[in-house]
């Protein structure tokens, strides 16, 4: 999960997997792909690509090694990554599955006992309105968002 990792010197996956999430569907690329079947599978890459980050983040929070795997890239983690699952959220009426997967990122992020930056950085970029936004969303039309948004506003709420 740390992008200066040694081992991502041939191939670096890490960057690959996350400039899926932080370069969404907005970027002038996908623009150009609207209607086709690329912009389909450009939408399918980034769909996994969010939900393998929220499963491995979610996993490493459980074995409490998730502080230890990102501490050295923390600035990037917060200034980076976590306005970009904000946006996500945000958009959560055209893309309801990658808003609940950002919320579940957001929720293990926000969930270390080590640090409260990621709290504090969820609610600087606007996290709070969007995460009320997934939630009537998902209270509308997508319970597992619902849910997912429900329990990362409380999660954050928790950390002040």
């Amino acid at each position: 999960l740390c992008p200066e990792d040694t081992g991502h010197d041939s191939f670096n996956l890490h960057n690959y997997v996350m400039s899926l999430i932080i370069y969404n569907n907005g970027s002038a690329e996908a623009a150009t792909l609207d209607g086709t079947a690329m912009e389909n599978h450009y939408a399918q890459l980034r769909n996994l690509a969010i939900s393998s980050v929220a499963n491995a983040i979610a996993l490493l929070l459980e074995e409490e090694t998730l502080w230890e795997s990102i501490r050295s890239s923390r600035t990037w983690y917060g200034d980076v990554l976590v306005p970009a699952l904000v946006r996500d959220i945000a958009m959560a009426e055209e893309c309801p599955h990658e808003a609940c997967y950002a919320s579940r990122c957001l929720t293990s992020l926000a969930s270390m006992s080590e640090s409260t930056l990621f709290a504090s950085k969820i609610r600087e970029a606007g996290g709070m309105m969007a995460l009320k936004i997934a939630h009537e969303v998902g209270t509308r039309e997508y319970a597992l968002l619902a849910q997912d948004a429900g329990k990362c506003h409380q999660t954050i709420l928790r950390c002040r």
